[in-house]
C-alpha cells in the first residue's frame, strides 16, 4: 500500500478501511482528501470500502461533496462504501441535506464490518 498524508489505509479481510487522520476536514483539505480516497480505492482494488470518521469533529460541505462523488464512483464499479464513527455535528449536516439516505452510515467500525457480510 502507498503512503497517504490524510488517510490511514488498512485491510480487514475483504474490506479496505480508510481512516481520516485530520480532526477538522476544512475546504483547504477537500481536494487532497478526495484525491487520496479515490487513489486508495482505485489502486487497492477492493469492492468493500469503509471510511472511518472516528477522529473527525468537523467536515465542511466541500469534503461532504467529495464523499458523494466517492460513493458514486464506488457504486459504479459494483462496490459498496460505508461510513462509520461520524460525530453528531457531521451527522446533523448529513441528515439536513438528506445525504444520510444516500450514504450508508454505521455507528462503529465493528457495526460497519458486520454489515458488509
Amino acid at each position: 500500500m502507498l503512503d497517504y498524508r490524510r488517510l490511514q489505509v488498512s485491510e480487514r479481510g475483504d474490506v479496505l478501511i480508510l481512516k481520516l487522520l485530520d480532526s477538522r476536514l476544512s475546504a483547504d483539505l477537500a481536494d487532497e482528501i478526495g484525491n487520496e480516497c479515490r487513489v486508495a480505492v482505485e489502486r487497492e482494488g477492493f469492492q468493500k470500502i469503509l471510511l472511518d470518521f472516528s477522529g473527525v469533529n468537523y467536515a465542511c460541505s466541500d469534503v461532504i461533496a467529495k464523499l458523494v462523488i466517492l460513493n458514486k464512483r464506488v457504486r459504479e464499479k459494483g462496490g459498496r462504501l460505508k461510513l462509520c464513527g461520524i460525530c453528531p455535528f457531521v451527522r446533523e449536516i448529513l441528515a439536513m441535506t438528506k445525504l444520510d439516505t444516500i450514504l450508508d452510515i454505521a455507528a462503529s467500525e465493528a457495526d460497519a464490518l458486520a454489515a458488509f457480510t
